[in-house]
């Protein structure tokens, strides 16, 4: 759970950028036709609820989409990686480093706290929109069928679509036949394009991101997208000659309370003077416009949709040596030891095994062999950066520290976390030389070098 919970954050960070990026297109939109705005709404849905991508040169991001590393509630510098360097630096100044000697770091208690708030939000928002659904599907009992899927009930005052597999269209009574034609035709527009289920599974999506304030934003934004496109739709299908009597039949039922909220079921029409503002300018868009509008969508979708590529030594292979990590699916490579670099002076009170493991690595698994035992463990190739500073911040003892700053490249990989069992390991990569560190709570007790020639 926390790994899905830090997911989530990364996820909604990257999200941020997309929607800001959407909002600054939709400027640039602005005369062509809103289908544009509105699709470019889907790179924020895939961005929210997607957690990987293909990487691309194109790629219009400028941060890592992993800024929130995994194992932050373990490290004994936490730290973030946006790959915005002042952010990364105003937040990290903010985040707690872990008490020597506690056994619950302070990014662990931070990280608990807001999984249960987030928790409670999603409860929160999901049986409010369970309660509303069931009320408002009450208040339909009482609807009489005028033919098909067109459904006229006198407990409501605006006209709406509910439903998901089988939606049909609620009309108030009292109106007229010239203003029905034109709701029905909105509505149908909608049913159509799936925008029923759409908004569905937007509700869903905010519901999980709640706490991103910019993800209702762009929730609000693309129902507005949705419903001027399809205002626009209509017009397209029923002729430019009815915009006065459109903007008419909004205007009067302009009075009417909107729909009972919270329904992710059920969504009506708002902001009418919008709208009618938006019909009576709208024009058939010049050939022009609709090229410039497709060109900017696709560059957009490609941008957004991408991650950038990634930087650095790649890890997946080194040039000076024979490395190869992680390895591929269902393949392994091992490694031994060849050296004892550190080791705590009160390292003999843990099983920390010899001098002469073998390691063998695997996709996600790192077995461990010390004589006739065998340990295995999951692990991921989380890469942070490795700085001489927060390289002496990892051991408990200050004294008999390997000293690393004769090297030019430094990185290190988190492979899998401490717990209250069992001990954690870091790979550290210092030009071309390749250490693990076996580490307890947050503090590194042992280093080994391991032989990549064997």
């Amino acid at each position: 759970m926390d790994k899905l919970f830090i997911q989530i954050i990364n996820m909604s960070i990257t999200s941020c950028y997309v929607i800001l990026f959407v909002i600054i297109a939709r400027l640039l939109l602005k005369k062509a036709p809103k289908v544009f705005s509105y699709a470019l709404w889907f790179a924020v849905l895939f961005r929210l609820i997607c957690p990987f991508s293909l990487e691309s040169m194109f790629s219009l991001l400028p941060i890592n989409t992993q800024a929130v590393p995994y194992n932050i509630m373990y490290s004994e510098t936490p730290q973030i990686y946006s790959g915005i360097p002042v952010i990364d630096q105003a937040v990290n100044n903010s985040l707690p480093a872990p008490v020597i000697g506690d056994s619950v770091s302070p990014m662990q208690i931070w990280i608990t706290l807001g999984k249960i708030i987030w928790l409670i939000g999603i409860g929160t928002l999901l049986i409010y929109s369970i309660f509303t659904t069931i009320r408002l599907s009450n208040r339909l009992k009482s609807a009489t069928t005028l033919y098909a899927n067109i459904c006229e009930a006198d407990s409501i005052k605006t006209p709406f679509v509910f439903g998901i597999i089988c939606p049909k269209i609620y009309l108030p009574t009292g109106l007229s036949e010239t203003e029905k034609s034109y709701i029905i035709e909105h509505e149908e527009t909608h049913i159509k394009r799936f925008d029923h289920i759409i908004k569905f599974l937007s509700f869903l999506v905010l519901s999980i991101h709640w706490f991103n304030p910019l993800v209702w934003v762009a929730y609000f934004l693309m129902s507005k997208d949705m419903e001027l496109s399809c205002d626009e739709a209509v017009i397209e299908e029923m002729g430019y000659g009815i915009k006065k009597e459109y903007s008419n039949s909004l205007l009067s039922l302009a009075v009417g309370r909107k729909i009972v909220g919270g329904s992710p079921l059920a969504f009506s029409e708002d902001d009418p003077k919008g709208r009618i503002r938006n019909i009576l300018n709208y024009k058939k868009p010049k050939f022009w416009v609709v090229l410039i509008g497709f060109m900017i969508i696709i560059a957009a979708s490609v941008g957004l949709l991408s991650n950038p590529q990634s930087v650095g030594n790649g890890f997946k292979q080194s040039k000076e040596t024979s490395l190869l990590l992680p390895p591929e699916k269902d393949a392994e490579v091992s490694y031994e030891t060849s050296s004892l670099i550190y080791q705590n002076d009160g390292s003999t009170s843990y099983s920390l095994g010899g001098v002469d493991s073998i390691f063998t690595f695997y996709n996600d698994m790192l077995s461990i062999k010390d004589g006739e035992q065998i340990r295995t463990f999951q692990i991921s190739y989380d890469e942070t950066p490795l700085t001489v500073e927060n390289f002496q911040k990892q051991f408990r003892k200050r004294d008999k520290i390997p000293d690393i700053s004769s090297y030019s490249n430094l990185s290190q990989y988190n492979l899998c976390p401490s717990t209250d069992e069992l001990p954690g390991y870091r790979l550290y990569v210092l030009d071309g030389h390749y250490w693990i560190g076996t580490l307890y709570v947050t503090s590194v007790w042992r280093i080994v070098s391991i032989d990549i020639d064997k």
